[in-house]
């Protein structure tokens, strides 16, 4: 079956983010938000209305656009379109007297439709470009403020971007090699009999880790955020993060074979990314940086979940759907939280509406620990049992460790309330109130409506005190930290970016020590030759005030560039006139 809707979820946001880019600051703002407004509707109508297997071919475009509704793109799908339609309606009222509101709409929606299109990708270059739309289109929401810390944290994000874009086309040039085609259902199975299968799947785990915050490569995701506006922070850790996660599924060879030893080297680095960013984020006051560094540790549990699928080769099918409900669980608790710092500000000097918003934001913070009958418990449960007793158990930890993060964010949120100065505006409350409620009830919804019969819906009383144990012990935990808080305040601070200050500090040193021990040294020797053929061609006694002048003109490196490239200009002319008849 062949259907063209399938091009409307990334065609209609990029086509907005063009119309933007030429209507610039000129634009009607009811224009503007007209457009926001129905960007993400073709990526919801399409995850709702389209089914499994339908498919579109666009000879036209690259080399040759395949288009795929799996059930894994239709579940990323619903999921992406509806935290992407609830925060553009709040991003109309938050950016409402944002005076680069265009520069920012225009990137958004650009970003929208690189997600969307990566997700419905059936071809390998289909995927990198929309890959390489929403990576790039993403600096320009960190650079928004357009003040040092955001065009630091800017440069960070490019930079590591860059990075990433180079492991994952490396893997692609191969997958694509050795499976001797560019559709990535057939170029995946190609994988498991290729004598580069580990140094595929290392860049594969790699490249995509930048975007999914992988421990080690996760530095741009705790700069990012807090610089971000929070509409732009949602987004990018609700949805666009979980492009790394995608382009894990798509392209590592899970359910084609076993792989015990590349699995724990996942689960290694998941948990290494679970726990670590844990603890340098509890050191941290910055809300949304506790939020950035809280998307990581979550991360590292997906990545975890990945791991064990690749050890179980009967299990990868199982695997995906769990992650495509934990997935969603995250990106819509994730999304409330962050959109819930720039709705606490604007009900600061409101104490009825206070309580109401700090009663969402620990809903949304339960979710994410996995407290009963949450997505985040239901994904966790199934998890557990699956995975080998020593992983169930760090999973459990973990559970505790999420929830002592986010209590954190929520003490110090319930003490700021003034973090963001944006006014009161309806616009973003009732966005934020909706995507709470969908929070609440999408696994109830989408489990039986899609058929996902691998998850375990209706826990068993004993499954609700597994699943509320872990959180209890971490708000016990909070409550003995909080009654030793002069001891609290004496704890060291790590910066936001942990890793990325000491490698600043290296390269800084790096760039001295080359000044210093090679560009002066080489700068000196080329005005020592420079003296000498002058002073070889003409002795001292004879030099003259125009040669003179001249030496000193050749010694700027701009001058003496500009006359080689006169002189070779004229020597091309030359050859030209010559060769005419």
């Amino acid at each position: 079956m062949s259907t063209y809707e399938l091009i409307l979820p990334w065609a209609w946001p990029l086509l907005v983010s063009l119309t933007m880019l030429v209507g610039g600051a000129s634009m009607p703002a009811g224009v503007r938000h007209a457009l926001t407004y129905t960007a993400a509707v073709p990526g919801l109508c399409a995850a709702l209305f389209l089914a499994p297997g339908d498919q579109a071919y666009l000879p036209a475009l690259l080399i040759g656009m395949q288009l795929d509704m799996t059930t894994t793109a239709q579940l990323f799908l619903l999921f992406t379109s509806v935290l992407w339609l609830l925060t553009s309606i709040y991003a109309v009222g938050y950016m409402k007297e944002d005076r680069h509101a265009s520069s920012f709409f225009m990137f958004y929606h650009a970003c929208l439709a690189g997600n969307t299109g990566l997700i419905l990708a059936g071809d390998i270059p289909s995927f990198y470009a929309f890959f390489a739309i929403m990576t790039f289109a993403g600096y320009g929401l960190v650079v928004h403020n357009r003040d040092e810390s955001s065009r630091r944290a800017g440069r960070i994000y490019l930079s590591m971007a860059v990075i990433g874009e180079a492991l994952v086309l490396t893997a692609f040039l191969l997958i694509a090699f050795e499976g001797q085609s560019m559709f990535i259902r057939e170029a995946r199975f190609a994988i498991p009999d290729s004598p580069h299968a580990t140094l595929i799947m290392t860049l594969v785990l790699l490249g995509f880790g930048v975007k999914a915050g992988l421990a080690g490569l996760h530095m741009w995701l705790p700069l990012a955020h807090p610089v971000a506006p929070t509409p732009a922070s949602a987004v990018l850790s609700g949805a666009m993060i979980k492009a790394g996660l995608i382009g894990w599924l798509y392209f590592l060879p899970g359910g084609l074979g076993a792989w015990p030893d590349f699995s724990w080297l996942c689960i290694a680095l998941g948990f290494t990314g679970a726990f670590g960013a844990v603890a340098i984020g509890w050191m941290q006051r910055d809300p949304k940086t506790i939020l950035a560094y809280s998307s990581v540790s979550q991360m590292g549990v997906m990545l975890i979940a990945v791991g064990i699928g690749l050890s179980q080769q009967q299990a990868w099918p199982a695997i995906t759907i769990l992650l495509c409900v934990y997935a969603a669980n995250h990106a819509y608790a994730k999304g409330a939280l962050f959109l819930g710092v720039g709705v606490a500000g604007s009900v600061a000097q409101q104490p009825r509406l206070r309580v109401v918003v700090l009663s969402g934001l620990i809903l949304a913070a339960l979710a994410i620990s996995g407290a009963p009958l949450t997505g985040g418990a239901i994904a966790k449960s199934t998890l557990k049992y699956t995975a080998p007793s020593a992983v169930a158990y760090g999973l459990i930890l973990s559970s505790i460790a999420t929830t002592l993060l986010l209590a954190r964010f929520l003490l110090i949120i319930r003490g700021r309330m003034l973090e963001d100065k944006h006014k009161p505006h309806a616009g973003i409350f009732i966005p934020w109130l909706i995507l709470l409620a969908f929070m609440l009830v999408s696994p109830w919804i989408v489990i039986p409506a899609f058929r996902l019969e691998t998850i375990q819906l209706a826990p068993s009383l004993a499954g609700i005190g597994k699943a509320a144990w872990p959180v209890l012990t971490g708000i016990l935990l909070i409550g003995l930290w909080r009654k030793q808080a002069s001891r609290a305040d004496k704890m060291p601070r790590i910066p936001a970016g942990d890793l990325c200050l000491f490698f600043e500090q290296a390269a800084h040193r790096i760039a001295r020590a080359w000044m210093h021990y090679v560009a002066a040294p080489m700068e000196k020797k080329r005005e020592e030759l420079i003296e000498a053929v002058i002073r070889r061609i003409m002795p001292e006694n004879e030099e003259s005030t125009v040669m003179h002048h001249a030496e000193l003109r050749l010694r700027d490196m701009s001058a003496s560039g500009a006359l080689f490239l006169l002189l070779i200009s004229i020597m091309i002319l030359i050859l030209m006139m010559g060769a005419t008849p």
